[in-house]
C-alpha cells in the first residue's frame, strides 16, 4: 500500500521541495486546508512512447497558407466574454 501523508497547506508550502520529493518517491501527499483535504501530489504514471508521425510533412500542402494571420477569428464584438 502506497504511504499517505497528510499535511497543512503552511506547512506544505514551506517544505515543497521535501513533499515533492516524497511523491516522487511513490507516496501520495494530500495538503489540507483547516483540516480538510484540499489537492493532492502524486507521482506521474509513465505514458509510454511518444507518438510518433508515420510519415514527414509535406511543405507543399501549406503553399500560400499566411503564417501570421490569426487562425481564428477574434472574439471582440461576438457578444462572448
Amino acid at each position: 500500500m502506497k504511504e499517505v501523508v497528510r499535511v497543512p497547506t503552511a506547512k506544505f508550502k514551506q517544505n515543497v521541495r521535501r513533499f515533492v520529493a516524497l511523491a516522487k518517491s511513490g507516496a501520495t501527499v494530500l495538503v489540507t486546508n483547516n483540516g480538510v483535504d484540499d489537492f493532492q501530489v502524486v507521482p506521474c504514471q509513465p505514458g509510454g512512447v511518444p507518438a510518433v508521425a508515420d510519415t514527414g510533412i509535406d511543405p507543399a500542402l501549406y503553399r500560400g497558407i499566411d503564417m501570421n494571420a490569426p487562425a481564428f477569428a477574434p472574439w471582440e464584438g461576438t457578444g462572448v466574454s
